[in-house]
């Protein structure tokens, strides 16, 4: 029974080594895409807002129209 327990911990350790430097190296390419980040939260903003701007013209030609 004792080996067992060893071999849970061996491949317990094991994983979260692995999921550290997996961990670090996502935190490096984040890091590096900061800048364009903020831009592309700016741009899904404007899609967004178009999206909503679009949506709301076509409901305000249907009822102008009469089909709702």
């Amino acid at each position: 029974m004792r080996h067992v327990v060893d071999g849970t911990a061996t491949v317990g350790t094991a994983a979260i080594t692995a999921i550290k430097e997996n961990l670090t190296a996502a935190q490096e390419t984040l890091t590096g895409l900061a800048p364009h980040l903020k831009v592309a939260k700016w741009a899904l903003l404007a899609v967004t807002l178009t999206g909503v701007g679009v949506m709301v013209w076509a409901r305000i030609e249907d009822r102008r129209r009469g089909v709702r």
